[in-house]
């Protein structure tokens, strides 16, 4: 495996500034839009584009909630740290993929090889906690054999 976890890492925490970025604008959009709306006096429009603007601020809120924790959860893991089981921080290669047990990021491209960033409550990363290179899981009728750890 020749995935550097520092890149790895550097990768999420941009992956996730981004989103922060883009929720941070949309919650300013929906701030601006319902100010808008305050400015107008049209009666049932205006509760209705007030609540609307509302709804959006409080969905991006709670997403920008949600990715602040995901920040968090990545400045914990040291990419330094050797791992010879699963564990949050692990790098793990099966013969089904790469996964970078941290947290839900998705799918990232580093050094030319598809990553993981799956989460360590994931039912697949579970099934492997504790579990050691050779070791093998079922899940859903399929078999993951943990080739590498680092």
């Amino acid at each position: 495996m020749t995935i550097d976890k520092k890149e790895l890492l550097n990768s999420c925490h941009q992956l996730v500034d981004e989103k922060i970025a883009l929720a941070s604008h949309t919650m300013e959009l929906a701030e601006e839009s319902a100010f808008q709306e305050s400015k107008s006096s049209v009666g049932d429009k205006y509760e209705t584009g007030r609540a609307m603007a509302q709804q959006e601020k409080d969905k991006a809120s709670i997403q920008l909630a949600e990715l602040r924790k995901l920040k968090r959860i990545l400045t914990t893991i040291n990419p330094e740290d050797a791992r010879d089981a699963v564990e949050p921080g692990a790098l793990v290669q099966t013969n089904m993929g790469v996964f970078f047990v941290a947290t839900s990021v998705g799918e990232i491209n580093v050094s030319g090889e598809k990553v993981f960033v799956i989460s360590p409550i994931s039912p697949l990363i579970q099934a492997m906690l504790g579990k050691q290179k050779g070791q093998k899981v079922d899940l859903n009728g399929r078999q993951f054999e943990i080739l590498d750890i680092h």
